[in-house]
Parts: C-alpha cells; structure tokens; sequence
C-alpha cells in the first residue's frame, strides 16, 4: 500500500513538472508574440510616415517639372521629404531615394527605400534585425483628357465682415462686408487662372458658403446636428433661409457672380463641419439629386474610380468653429464648439478616403492654434495648406496657389 501511494505521489510531481514545462513555453510564446506586434506597429508607422513624405516631395517636384533641372528637382523633392520625415524616425535609416521626371506623359515619379531595426527580431532569435518597406509615388499634370470637379467650401459668418462695415447699420440687416469681398475676389482670380490654362480638358465648380447651417439646392437644410461620421443627409436641422449652394458649373464666373452677391448674415455662427459636408456631397454622385449639375457628357460629378476625374475640395474659414452659448439668458456668447471640431476632422478624414483632394486656408490675422492644426490636418498635403491675412492681397495669392496645385498635380500611383 505504501509503495503505490509513493509512485502515485511521483506521478503527482511529474504532471506538475509537467505543467510549469508547459506554461514557460507559452509564456515565453507569448513575449514572442507581443514583441513581433510591436516591431509590426512600429513597421506601420515608419511607412506611412514615408509614404506621406514621399507624396509631399513628389507633389513638390511635380510643382516645377519641366522648369527645373534633374539635380534642381532632386534637392526640391529631398527638402520637401526631409521636412517631413524625420531624421531616423524610430530608428530607420533611408536606403536609396530617387526622382524621376518623363517629359513624354507629364509624370513625376518617386521611389524611396526605408530600413527599421527591430526591437525584438533579433533579440528572441527570430534572425529579423530589420524591416524593409518602400514608398512609391507618381503624379501627373493635368491635361486636356482630364476633368476637375472643384467644390469650394467658403466662410458665410459675420466676422467676414469688418466691424467698421456695420457703423451704422441696424442689427441683423445685412452690411457690406470688406473681407467677404476680399475672398469672392480672389476666388475670381482663382477661376480666370484655371481658365487661362488651355491645357486642361473640363473644369467644373460648386460654391457651399456657410456659417450655422448649409441650405443646398433641393431645399434640404444641413444643420447643427448632423453628427454621423458617415454622414446622413436626412439628419438635418431647418433653421433658417440660409445662402443657397452653387452646382457644378463649367461656367466660373457664373459661380464667382453668385457668390459676390450673397451677404453674410449677421447672426450666424460658424460650422465648418457644415461646410465641408456640403463640397463633400457637391463631388459625391450618389448626392446628385440633392443639386441641380450642368447637364453635360460624360456626366458630373463623376464616379470616385475614374482616375480621368480629379475631385478638389477647398475650405476657407476665418476663425474657430463658434456656437451661441445662452445657459445666461442675460448675457448670451459665442463660445467654442469642439464638438464641430471632432466632426471636422472626421468629414475630412472619409473625404480623403475618397480620392478627394483638400486644400484649406485659414483667412485672419491672428487664427488660433485650433483652426489652424484642423485646417492642417483636412490637407492633403502640407503643400495644400495655406494662411492669408485679412486686408492684403494674400487672400488673393492663397487662391492663385490653389490654382497652380489644381492644374498642375494628380496623384495617379
């Protein structure tokens, strides 16, 4: 009897030898695991950060192709891509970067090698010290088998106008605003640029002034609510008889002369979320019963998958998304609203996911860190991101730099 319990105990001692057997080998599994996932994000990063920078520098290359010299375009492409990825970001070390421009088809094309040491590749015996990764880009100028849909996102509120305009005028009547005008100017600037340029095939524009709502052309009014990330159309909020959207016109000066006569209303707020959901819904042709599109052939606005079509939207505001704050019945305010904020982003974010294109610019003098880290963050590219001061002729150059990067860019690869 003692002998069976003392090779029971023994079996017992061996199962748990067993056990802890077992767990050190899951354990140290595990570690692997969680060491693999970290060089792999660490990997993700690297590379988007490079395939980012290597847009920019293409783009910037693209810019002066044909104007410059080989030697001239591969230190514009290497400052550009330097000014934005940083020196041995996260370890990595560039392998080989080179620019190449072919005058027969227009492209500008761009390759970049990148190499990551790993944290754990080496360490857990895997034998992977490093990752590779690459980043490709090429982009075409524009030309005459091209058509670009451009819907322009525009600032309708009440600081558009100078507070000397209102010297005089009774409260909610619609003044004369200087820098309203201002920017409907350069817009029209902006359009006989584009118009100059032979070159390019068709050229449609839609205009989407805003401020506390978007009224577009059905009737239908965007409000203040409209929450969804992908956003519904049929979540809206009618609130006033706000500035009516422009179609898709081939006829630009028909859009600026629309836009010329429209006048801020003095008691709106500012939803630049409203704004771009608008231009968004201008290019999408799954919204085209919502407006009223020249009727042309092929139609407008056209499919997201044909790469013949380039999609452009641009915003323009001048201040902080606001919001009228009355918890004090006695002392309403305007106060900020960073719930329009995150929806900005958001809109921004799904519009790009799109293949359409966005070049913001900040009208002011003094724009907060707010607005500007946004507008930066909807542009497609640093290079698409522009600041204008309210009273010069900026505004102005903003727009005809707008018009160079339209007529002269379209990321095909």
């Amino acid at each position: 009897m003692r002998r069976c319990l003392s090779l029971l105990t023994g079996l017992r001692k061996q199962e748990e030898g067993g056990i802890i057997i077992f767990l050190a080998f899951g354990l140290v599994m595990l570690i692997i695991c969680i060491g693999a996932a970290i060089d792999m994000g660490r990997a993700f990063m690297v590379k988007s950060r490079a395939v980012a920078a290597m847009d920019a520098a293409v783009l910037a290359a693209g810019s002066e192709a044909g104007s410059a010299t080989a030697s001239e375009l591969d230190a514009l492409a290497k400052s550009y891509f330097e000014a934005n990825y940083p020196k041995n970001y996260l370890g990595s070390a560039i392998r080989d970067f080179s620019i190449h421009y072919n005058p027969a088809d227009q492209t500008v094309f761009g390759s970049i090698d990148v190499s990551m040491p790993t944290i754990f590749g080496h360490a857990m015996f895997l034998n992977v010290p490093e990752i590779d990764m690459a980043a490709r880009t090429q982009v075409t100028r524009l030309g005459s088998d091209k058509t670009v849909e451009i819907a322009l996102a525009l600032d309708h509120s009440p600081s558009m106008c100078d507070p000397n305009d209102t010297n005089g005028i009774p409260e909610y009547q619609n003044p004369p605003c200087t820098f309203y005008n201002e920017m409907t100017g350069a817009v029209k600037k902006m359009v006989e640029e584009v118009e100059s340029r032979s070159s390019v095939g068709r050229v449609f524009y839609a205009a989407v002034p805003f401020e506390q709502n978007v009224k577009l052309p059905n009737g239908t009014i965007l409000g203040n609510r409209l929450d969804s990330k992908f956003f519904d159309p049929n979540n809206v909020v009618r609130v006033s008889d706000n500035p009516l959207t422009m179609s898709l016109d081939q006829d630009g000066m028909k859009i600026y002369n629309a836009l010329k006569n429209r006048i801020p209303d003095v008691r709106g707020e500012t939803y630049t979320n409203l704004g771009t959901v608008g231009a968004w819904m201008a290019l999408r042709p799954e919204d085209k019963d919502a407006f009223t599109h020249q009727v042309v052939e092929p139609p407008i606005p056209g499919d997201f998958s044909d790469k013949s079509t380039l999609k452009i939207m641009v915003l323009l505001t001048d201040g902080d998304n606001m919001k009228l704050d009355a918890s004090d019945p006695n002392n309403p305010k305007m106060a900020p609203n960073p719930d329009a904020d995150d929806k900005q982003r958001l809109f921004c974010e799904d519009a790009k996911k799109q293949r359409i294109f966005i070049m913001s610019i900040v009208y002011g003098d003094s724009p907060s860190s707010t607005i500007r880290d946004i507008f930066q963050e909807c542009a497609s590219e640093p290079a698409y991101y522009f600041e204008a001061r309210k009273g010069d002729a900026s505004i102005v150059t903003a727009f005809q730099k707008v018009a160079d990067a339209i007529l002269n860019l379209q990321i095909t690869k």
